[in-house]
């Protein structure tokens, strides 16, 4: 099976304003950092061309400045949950600007897969190797990935 090989800022370009997004990671670890960039570029476009643009975020921890660093300097938040700790998504977040839920961690996978979060449009996960069966081989964080990928609509691999 072959699978489309597109840059991040075409796969950016999928994503929709409102879409929630599951992006891999725990720690900057596993976390995708190419995507989120080019999703904060695409936001950064738009806002100056008028239109509004931000995604929901979940993720499975906190990721580090590539993901909500990048996203949160961009004004791409539409939400946060369930962890964070990134600066410049901090202030947003005590601010007011971005609506944060926090939860234990444990609890992301069960209340995403219940819909308790609403649909999950797209699943970003960064991975070592796509087999030809489909298969995705994930760096080094697992943590709420296989649920992202369960549950979204569409999937990104960010090799």
């Amino acid at each position: 099976m072959t699978f489309p090989v597109l840059t991040a800022a075409e796969a950016a370009a999928l994503i929709d304003n409102g879409s929630s997004v599951g992006f891999s990671g725990f720690t900057p670890a596993g976390a995708a950092k190419a995507i989120p960039r080019a999703i904060a570029d695409r936001a950064r476009a738009e806002h100056e061309a008028g239109r509004p643009y931000a995604i929901g975020v979940l993720t499975g921890a906190s990721t580090g400045p590539s993901l909500d660093g990048a996203l949160a300097e961009a004004d791409a938040v539409l939400f946060r949950t369930p962890y964070q700790s990134n600066p410049k998504l901090r202030a947003a977040i005590n601010s007011g600007k971005v609506p944060f839920f926090d939860m234990h961690l444990s609890a992301l996978p069960m209340l995403t897969r219940q819909g308790f979060l609403g649909p999950i449009h797209w699943a970003v996960v960064e991975a070592a190797a796509v087999e030809d069966d489909g298969s995705i081989l994930l760096t080094t964080s697992v943590g709420a990935s296989p649920t992202f990928l369960s549950q979204a609509s569409h999937v990104l691999v960010e090799l």
